[in-house]
């Protein structure tokens, strides 16, 4: 079975990563300036949102040290990696909205009845959505 990309993350603020990301059983507090093996989907959305940035593994040591930050100039270095995690945060993006619409059709429809006015308007809209979301989760 193969393993899931992966990218090493910096920190810029004291963050919690959920458990079924970090692969534990407890989600996962990290200090600011702490360095994290992240699932790539995952690790370009923190990039993206300003809340993370790449940087090297860490050195294994015996001794407790502070993971190395990286630096403007390797990052500018990077920026072929950078387009494609731009393109692979909005295509999460995308996904993530078309859900949005699709769980707002579907929550309308649970107020409604079968046979209330705009109901076959709202079935012909979440099938469209649905159709959009799986294109979508195919090309991802």
């Amino acid at each position: 079975m193969a393993q899931k990309k992966k990218k090493w993350v910096l920190f810029k603020s004291t963050t919690t990563i959920p458990a079924n990301i970090a692969g534990t059983k407890e989600d996962k507090r990290l200090p600011k300036g702490e360095c994290e093996n992240l699932p790539e989907g995952y690790a370009n959305f923190l990039i993206t949102s300003g809340l993370a940035e790449i940087c090297d593994e860490p050195k294994k040591t015996t001794k407790k040290t502070t993971p190395v930050k990286t630096t403007k100039k390797t990052t500018k270095k990077t920026t072929p990696v950078k387009t494609t995690q731009k393109a692979d945060a909005d295509a999460a993006k995308k996904l993530e909205e078309a859900q949005g619409v699709v769980d707002g059709i579907a929550a309308k429809m649970e107020e409604m009845s079968e046979g209330d006015d705009g109901w076959a308007e709202l079935t012909a809209q979440l099938n469209d959505a649905r159709t959009a979301l799986a294109e979508l989760q195919t090309s991802a």
